[in-house]
Order: C-alpha cells, then sequence, then structure tokens
C-alpha cells in the first residue's frame, strides 16, 4: 500500500497542475479574443482545423515530454525474483 501512495501524490499534483494551467489558458484566450472582438476584428479569433491540429500536435509533444521526465526520474528496479 505504501507504494501506491507516491502514485495518489503524482495524480493530485498533476491534476491541480493541469488545473491551474487550463484556467490561466482560458483566461489568457478570453482576454485575446474579447481584446480582437472589441477592434471589429471578428474572423481572427475563429480557430481553423489548422488551428486545432497544431494545438494537438503540441499536446502530444507536451504529454511526452512529462512522460520522458517521468521515466529518467524512476530509480533502478531491483530485482523481485530473488
Amino acid at each position: 500500500m505504501d507504494n501506491q501512495k507516491p502514485e495518489v501524490a503524482t495524480y493530485v499534483v498533476g491534476a491541480i497542475l493541469g488545473l491551474g494551467l487550463g484556467v490561466v489558458s482560458a483566461h489568457f484566450y478570453a482576454n485575446a479574443r474579447t481584446t480582437s472582438r472589441a477592434s471589429g476584428d471578428e474572423e481572427s479569433t475563429r480557430l481553423t482545423t489548422g488551428d486545432w491540429v497544431r494545438f494537438v500536435i503540441l499536446l502530444i509533444g507536451f504529454v511526452r515530454q512529462i512522460a520522458e521526465f517521468g521515466a529518467k526520474q524512476a530509480p533502478p528496479q531491483k530485482d523481485q525474483a530473488q
């Protein structure tokens, strides 16, 4: 059971950081969209398919970097068969 505590802590910290990053990102996006609308540039606020593709690729790369960071930090496991 003690082995699962670091896993739970990792999920909790990840959820809190993800929530915070999502809220900050949404705030910046909403602020930029409001500014663009105020200047009368309605078309520039619409996300195109290319924008979504770039965003998804960016997210995949971000998650991959986090996963690689976690793999580098894992200590080598001792052989349990002995």
